[in-house]
């Protein structure tokens, strides 16, 4: 496993160091030493500099439970979802009993592309998310830097084998195709849409596509434009299309109905809107 370690607030492009762990206890170990001006990276850069043009590869995957407002799972049900992976857990700065937080990193058989970390990324919150563990989607970046752990964090290390990355990625296409269908079938209905009808269309389908978005199942520019067809095709006029849309796309977080990570009740949302 390889990654970076780096001061926090990095500007100078030297000051990433490559590292490598044989094993999680390895890495654990070496987490644990990093001062509070330090953070690390599960990936690496050239130019040595932390941005996400700059990721060559990621060398495992990190996912993080964020319990400061929501009671989002525990680590206990962390290790039941992950058993058989070789893994660290430990609690975050923020961890309460009764508001888990911490950090789940998983070893996993090769080093991944930035696109391949994202389908990876969705795999494996899925995986967790099936044991009642949210995983903090604002954290889902390849290039994402993490703080050091709190002198008093509590660690779960685990060996087994590491998460097969051929099969995780052929799970994300095979989910990434289940989320377009009926995605294309909304489409098929705002088109044949009857007046009346077809505003209200256009909107419920936005609102779940953008669950589709998050989740990194389609393109943002992609289904806009396949949306934005399909209203025309029924003759509503292109500055109603585009804020019907943009309406659809910027609702509020707490207002959206949930949608699972592979997208498949994507058209039980299209039809509670």
């Amino acid at each position: 496993m390889r990654w970076s370690r780096f001061p926090l607030g990095i500007t100078c492009p030297d000051k990433i160091e490559q590292v490598e762990s044989a094993t999680m206890d390895a890495f654990a170990s070496t987490v644990r030493t990093l001062a509070p001006t330090e953070a690390w990276s599960a990936a690496c850069f050239d130019p040595p500099h932390r941005a996400a043009r700059n990721v060559t590869h990621v060398g495992a995957l990190v996912l993080d439970v964020d319990g400061k407002h929501n009671h989002n799972g525990t680590m206990e049900q962390a290790r039941v979802a992950l058993t058989g992976l070789p893994y660290v857990l430990h609690t975050t700065k923020s961890h309460t009993l009764t508001a888990p937080s911490f950090r789940v990193v998983i070893a996993i058989s090769r080093a991944v592309s930035a696109k391949e970390f994202a389908s990876l990324w969705r795999v494996g919150a899925q995986r967790l998310g099936a044991h009642g563990v949210r995983i903090d989607e604002a954290t889902k970046d390849a290039s994402r830097a993490w703080y050091a752990p709190p002198d008093a964090a509590e660690f779960v290390i685990a060996d087994g084998s590491p998460l097969d990355v051929e099969e995780a990625l052929r799970t994300a296409t095979a989910q990434g195709r289940q989320a377009r269908d009926p995605f294309t079938r909304a489409v098929a209905r705002i088109a044949s849409a009857r007046p009346g009808e077809r505003n209200k269309e256009l909107f419920c389908a936005g609102v779940a596509t953008r669950r589709l978005i998050e989740h990194g199942h389609i393109q943002a520019d992609d289904a806009v434009a396949q949306l934005t067809a399909a209203a025309e095709q029924v003759g509503l006029e292109r500055a109603e299309i585009d804020a019907t849309i943009a309406r659809a796309l910027t609702r509020r977080p707490e207002d959206l109905a949930p949608i699972s990570l592979d997208g498949s009740d994507y058209a039980r949302v299209v039809g509670e809107c």
